[in-house]
């Protein structure tokens, strides 16, 4: 591992600003740019939107980011108090009309991978390769 940097969203949505700057800077630094940056960023920031409206139960837990470059990929984990859920391997996108549901269908459409695990709390892996990648490839 290249880098690790830690954002505690302890103050909720007081701290989304640095979520969103602090991987648009670790993603940047590493060579993405363009849309594959712009859509880490969006997709990162969703898990992290998500994870402070679901995934706390007593509404002030805090949320962790941790952004990990690596030679090869950037590693974004979102890690919450919340129950969790199972998370389908397709998720198609909501009808225009509908005012939520896009962030999964999104998350997965801008990164290369997307692992959720439940248990005690949640956690959302997100994984963009450097290189392009031709189908899904195995999270451990």
């Amino acid at each position: 591992m290249l880098q690790e940097k830690i954002v505690l969203l302890s103050d909720g949505a007081k701290k989304l600003a640095e979520c969103r700057e602090t991987t648009q800077q670790v993603a940047s630094e590493m060579g993405f740019n363009g849309q594959d940056l712009w859509g880490i960023v969006s997709a990162v920031f969703e898990a992290c939107v998500n994870a402070l409206t679901h995934g706390r139960q007593q509404g002030r837990e805090p949320v962790m980011l941790i952004l990990r470059a690596f030679d090869d990929r950037l590693e974004a984990v979102v890690k919450d108090r919340g129950k969790g859920f199972a998370c389908p391997p397709a998720v198609a996108m909501p009808p225009v009309s509908s005012m939520r549901g896009r962030g999964i269908p999104l998350m997965k459409s801008f990164m290369d991978d997307m692992k959720v695990e439940s248990g005690d709390g949640c956690i959302v892996t997100l994984v963009k390769y450097k290189e392009p990648v031709s189908g899904p490839r195995a999270l451990s």
